[in-house]
């Protein structure tokens, strides 16, 4: 029988198909960064026009709402820089905080020291902060809508909260409800909510969240009821109850307390829980019910 000669195979090269691999991954790596990098400028450029808009939504705003828009802030803050203003019964019975009238007192302690305190940044500097906070809490909003859903219902989000003749008529006025409605939606943002996508998860932190719904609380006790039921739904269905009970809630808790007993009573001279003044005011003796009240289901 005659032998057959096999014809040896060439082995098979990996450089080729290496060198594709790597240009693809390098592609796919440029394209990520570039839309990263377009899309943190884009916020940027959304951040600016929208605390600019409001800005001038502070300066056209020539009415006055409410009486509260003197007495929860600007009075207080004129008082403690200036040594003279109109406080009050709610300050004499000790159920409002100093954590908000802190904003416009550094305001004013610096426009003070730079011999600028006319009556005209007295009257429109607290309107600014506010409209610059306001710009911020739309564009959390924002951003809060476009984790929760998609990028067009955030911008249709965004469209509706701008558009709102209330709003524009509202929210750059210097009321703790204004600025409790900017920290709530900037802490729901953080928050980590079991329906998001695991990309958007990765926007979540619990600190930043808790911190933001402390301070909401300590500018406005109420906002508890918003953030207590969220707080109890997440110890419920979070796998790391403990966890969040003792390294993420009580941690923030005390230091939020903390500062609001030694802020608060060194302004009020004495020893002093607002929080809880305010529960024993308007919920143990219902005082509250003095100005107006609704059903439990209200």
């Amino acid at each position: 029988m005659g032998s057959t000669k096999l014809r040896k195979r060439k082995p098979e090269s990996n450089l080729q198909t290496q060198e594709v691999s790597e240009n693809q991954c390098s592609r796919n790596y440029s394209v990520n960064t570039e839309k990263i990098s377009s899309r943190s400028q884009f916020n940027t450029k959304l951040l600016i026009t929208l605390v600019v808009f409001r800005i001038c939504n502070a300066c056209i705003i020539q009415t006055y709402f409410v009486p509260d828009e003197y007495w929860q802030g600007p009075e207080v803050a004129h008082r403690l820089v200036f040594g003279y203003g109109y406080l009050t019964w709610e300050w004499r019975e000790g159920i409002r905080g100093y954590t908000f009238p802190l904003i416009f007192t550094a305001f004013y302690k610096v426009f003070a020291f730079l011999k600028l305190d006319n009556a005209r940044i007295v009257i429109l500097g607290p309107r600014i902060i506010q409209g610059i906070l306001a710009g911020i809490g739309d564009f959390y909003l924002y951003k809060l809508a476009n984790k929760l859903f998609d990028h067009e219902v955030g911008v249709f989000t965004l469209l509706c909260n701008v558009l709102s003749w209330f709003n524009f008529y509202c929210v750059t006025r210097v009321l703790t409800n204004s600025t409790e409605t900017v920290l709530t939606v900037m802490g729901m943002f953080y928050w980590p909510w079991n329906t998001v996508s695991k990309q958007a998860a990765l926007q979540s932190n619990m600190h930043a969240a808790l911190l933001l719904a402390g301070a909401a609380c300590l500018i406005r006790p109420t906002a508890a009821v918003v953030w207590l039921p969220l707080a109890i739904l997440h110890l419920f269905t979070t796998d790391e109850k403990l966890a969040f009970l003792f390294k993420d809630a009580l941690p923030i808790s005390l230091l939020l307390v903390g500062f609001s007993v030694i802020i608060d009573s060194w302004f009020y001279g004495k020893l002093i829980l607002v929080q809880l003044k305010f529960l024993q005011f308007n919920v143990w003796n219902n005082m509250g019910a003095f100005y107006g009240s609704h059903p439990w289901y209200w």
